[in-house]
């Protein structure tokens, strides 16, 4: 059905909202997340609000987590995401603008048909916090693993620049989240900034993450890690890179397919100075 007017919203009236997704899984169940500016918040960015389609019905519009109950304020502005895989298991990720220097992720995960609590994954196990977080890539495969991808500063006089990669990973039914600042997994020195990334996950559980990031002759370059085996390979030092030396590239893409078939591209300045596509592929 569609809305007969505009008093037919799902969300709740009186109050704004902005960033609205949906994910679905290949049963039909839907999941609609969206961010809503509380009025009591003295106009910035509020609770993050679902509503939930399963078993053949559309439940009441309700708060999945707020970012004042979980760091005690509110942001300046909040993006929020889903992704879900056929199964019906779904991550639920937002990303926090605090101000300067003050970014955080909180995610939520449905699983085994229950939410499970919010988490700030960027609050390391040792009780450090990342103040500089960088938005992050988020998949699942159809066997339930899934990875959560995010650049951070090195807290330091750097600590603008995105200069470290940090992972949190669903296998084995339990996640394995980044111990601490210092367990990042790209090859990093100071301001080897990270540009961009990526990453892409098939349905034996095999993951590549992609992204670019400085070298020591301060070019941008693409680099990937690769989970296979149950072991990740990661690229080091900074010589390993797999687009072509001396010109900057950028914005690397991935895509892999249910058994493991892998392309990426990316962007590259070629020797005249124009933009081109390179692109590398396993199959």
């Amino acid at each position: 059905g569609s809305p007969s007017s505009l008093y037919d919203s799902i969300s709740p009236e009186g109050d704004n909202v902005s960033y609205v997704n949906i994910a679905m899984d290949e049963n039909g169940n839907a999941i609609i997340v969206w961010v809503l500016h509380n009025t009591f918040s003295g106009g910035f960015i509020g609770d993050i609000f679902t509503s939930e389609y399963r078993n053949g019905s559309w439940n009441n519009p309700y708060c999945l987590y707020s970012p004042r109950d979980i760091q005690g304020y509110y942001p300046f502005s909040s993006t929020v995401n889903i992704e879900m895989n056929n199964e019906g298991f779904a991550i639920v990720y937002s990303y926090l603008n605090g101000g300067v220097d003050n970014q955080e992720i909180i995610i939520r995960s449905y699983q085994s048909g229950e939410w499970t609590n919010p988490r700030w994954i960027d609050s390391f196990y040792d009780g450090s916090v990342d103040p500089g977080v960088g938005f992050p890539s988020v998949v699942i495969s159809n066997n339930g693993d899934a990875i959560i991808v995010w650049s951070g500063s090195d807290n330091t006089i750097f600590r603008s620049g995105k200069s470290r990669l940090f992972k949190s990973e669903y296998r084995n039914e339990q996640w394995n989240h980044s111990s601490s600042a210092e367990d990042y997994f790209n090859y990093y020195q100071h301001d080897f900034n990270i540009s961009s990334y990526d990453v892409a996950i098939d349905n034996s559980g095999n993951t590549i993450i992609v992204w670019s990031q400085k070298d020591d002759k301060g070019n941008f370059q693409i680099f990937k890690s690769e989970y296979s085996n149950g072991e990740w390979t990661h690229p080091s030092p900074l010589s390993d890179n797999i687009s072509p030396d001396n010109t900057d590239a950028r914005d690397p893409k991935i895509s892999m397919d249910d058994n493991g078939n892998t392309i990426i591209v990316w962007r590259q300045i070629d020797d005249t100075g124009n933009d081109q596509i390179y692109m590398s592929y396993y199959r």
